[in-house]
């Protein structure tokens, strides 16, 4: 997901979505992201970082974690049940794939505080 090229760089997401870009700028945005599935999937998981409540949240049915999965972990261990928190560990110590996509939703949390201030 982070690897994927836009024309629309994730700051310029992250402004949109904190309500800081100029009108002319926000059609652009609004223009790619009718176009661009990839985007609007990273406007949803800035709202999930910024505690959207997650719908529900049903266990992989493939070997990786669902994001809603990966950022209710990342937010709020707490959130989870106990064995999903343990599967969560486990997994992530061995998956360098789902390593990444943590670091990518620090990475993405940080960039929205600074759109933010």
């Amino acid at each position: 997901m982070n690897d994927e090229s836009h024309d629309i760089p994730a700051s310029m997401l992250c402004e949109y979505f904190v309500g800081h870009l100029d009108q002319e700028s926000s059609q652009t945005v609004d223009a790619h992201l009718a176009s661009c599935a990839g985007c609007r999937e990273l406007l949803r998981i800035m709202s999930l970082l910024s505690g959207a409540p997650v719908e529900e949240v049903s266990p992989p049915t493939g070997g990786h974690p669902t994001m809603e999965e990966m950022v209710c972990y990342y937010r709020d261990k707490g959130s989870l049940d106990p064995q999903a928190v343990r599967r969560l560990d486990a997994h992530l110590r061995d998956c360098p794939d789902c390593q990444s996509e943590i670091t990518y939703l620090d990475e993405l949390e940080s960039e929205l505080r600074r759109a933010a201030q």
